[in-house]
């Protein structure tokens, strides 16, 4: 099985990110980046999911 992993390029944060700022941006990412590597895997996707739900 293919990990898949989400990283955000600067051009999409930026079209995300409209009305927010780069803190909040930011701190939203790192929500989900839990080993702090710049990158989103499927596993940290997973549990912070998981969290919110239960």
């Amino acid at each position: 099985m293919v990990e898949k992993v989400v990283t955000l390029c600067d051009e999409e944060v930026e079209e995300i990110s409209e009305g927010f700022s780069e803190e909040e941006v930011r701190e939203a990412f790192d929500v989900f980046d839990e080993n702090n590597d710049g990158f989103i895997d499927d596993k940290e996707i997973k549990k912070v999911l998981m969290d919110w739900v239960s």
